[in-house]
């Protein structure tokens, strides 16, 4: 009998978690081995367990998955990575490839056998990228093939709250007011979001951010930032 592939599944949505799984225990060579509900969790348990890949979502708690990938790359670098995001973002993208990933698919286009064709390919030492991932990155000005994202550039989740509401117009006061926190907590943020992004105005981020598909605005927000 041959042995297992043996996977370690990470994401914080519990449905996703045992979708994932429901999908690979079909396989007559995969097995889950474990799931993990946040970033710290995901590098204790392929510490401890040494799956031969992992399944990462990019957004998640306590650590996002630019960072987990980073984090095993150096405590348990024969383990295989493969990003499993909701994000079709060329940001994330190249800032998950950067930081050592070893395949990225998207969560609405894993039908048939396609999650588990791009594990065995992974494993036989190929990368994997979805077609539709592909196509973004590298037709996005901003992120050609040469430019260099590392894994801090992947905004947090407040970082991505208050990226929209700036895409939207708002003051950093207003911003503020909206999430319960100091106006030179928002300029903090801002001031972090415009680092990572490599722009030099709230302006230029929040157009980024609607270009890349960071944020979600309706087109009246785009208006206002633009004549802002």
């Amino acid at each position: 009998m041959h042995k297992k592939i043996r996977v370690l599944v990470t994401d914080d949505h519990l449905l996703m978690r045992q979708g994932v799984c429901r999908i690979l225990e079909k396989e007559d060579d995969m097995e889950c081995v474990a799931v993990a509900e946040d970033g710290e969790q995901a590098i204790k348990l392929a510490k401890e367990l040494t799956p031969d890949i992992v399944i990462l979502d990019v957004a998640m708690p306590k650590m996002n998955g630019i960072q987990v990938i980073e984090a095993m790359k150096t405590t348990c670098p024969e383990v295989a990575i493969l990003v499993l995001s909701a994000y079709n973002y060329g940001h994330y993208v190249r800032a998950c490839t950067h930081a050592g990933a070893d395949g990225y698919l998207l969560k609405n286009n894993i039908r048939g056998k396609k999650l588990q064709n791009a594990i065995h390919m992974i494993l036989d030492g190929e990368s994997v990228f979805d077609r539709e991932v592909t196509n973004r990155v590298y037709t996005i000005p901003s992120f050609t093939k040469d430019t260099e994202i590392v894994g801090s550039t992947a905004l947090s989740n407040r970082e991505l709250e208050v990226l929209k509401l700036t895409a939207e117009g708002k003051s950093n006061k207003q911003i503020a007011l909206e999430l319960s926190i100091t106006e030179q907590t928002a300029a903090t943020h801002l001031g972090n979001i415009m680092r990572k992004l490599g722009v030099s105005t709230r302006i230029k981020a929040a157009l980024l951010a609607v270009r890349e598909g960071l944020v979600i605005t309706d087109s009246n927000c785009k208006d206002r930032v633009i004549e802002g």
